[in-house]
């Protein structure tokens, strides 16, 4: 039992270190945008629009990493309402909701959007599946594809998808749903937890989330809620 407890204590000061580090980047962009532009003694109207864009696009990766942060600590405290959902209706807001960037990749959509009735907390399930998404378009290649379908089993109702992308080592999937864990240097645009809340979400519903890698690139996911 001490073993365990001293396990989860270095990972929340792992978790709480990470959070410092990532939330700091976006004020420090801020900072330096901010004295950069006072800086100038004869500043223009021009100059002064790409500080504020700039300080406006760090306000809301801020904001994003907030919130995410924010559902990851209520999904961490487990499931507090159940209700009846439907995980095909969830797959086809969260397809919705990511078509500017469907767009701007050129990827195809293969959707198979089965009933998949089942229960559990609407709003972290909604949360989950769009993070799925989202990352299935982020980790993507232009011209990519996303691949994902829903429906029934004996064991529970199933989502599963799978996208085209870099090729990612099997060792390193077991590290994927570790807070702010990126496999690629450089920003995606992504605040890096997304897999973390999935697996958050996925456990505090006692789901089953599969995550594997694709010898062709990218990854193969799979999710069973029972209920």
């Amino acid at each position: 039992m001490l073993e365990r407890l001293d396990l989860a204590f270095a990972a929340q000061r792992r978790f709480v270190a990470n959070a410092s580090h990532e939330l700091r980047t976006p004020l420090t962009v801020m900072r330096t945008a901010i004295d950069v532009a006072l800086a100038k003694p004869n500043r223009t109207t021009q100059q002064l629009e790409d500080m504020a864009a700039r300080v406006r696009r760090s306000v809301d990766r801020a904001e994003h990493m907030i919130e995410a942060l924010l559902v990851l600590a209520i999904s961490d405290q487990g499931v507090t309402s159940s209700e009846l959902l439907d995980l095909s209706a969830v797959a086809e807001d969260a397809l919705e909701l990511a078509a500017p960037g469907l767009t701007e990749l050129g990827l195809r959509v293969e959707a198979d959007l089965g009933p998949a009735e089942t229960t559990g907390d609407q709003q972290l399930v909604e949360r989950m599946v769009w993070n799925l998404v989202d990352n299935a378009i982020r980790h993507n290649e232009p011209g990519g594809w996303i691949r994902i379908t829903t429906g029934r089993t004996p064991g529970g109702a199933v989502l599963h998808i799978a996208n085209s992308g870099a090729v990612v080592p099997p060792g390193a999937v077991p590290t994927l749903a570790e807070p702010f864990r990126r496999i690629r240097k450089g920003s995606d645009g992504g605040v890096g937890l997304g897999l973390s809340i999935a697996q958050s979400v996925s456990t505090a519903h006692g789901a089953q989330l599969d995550v594997r890698s694709r010898p062709e690139g990218g990854l193969d996911i799979s999710l069973i809620l029972r209920g």
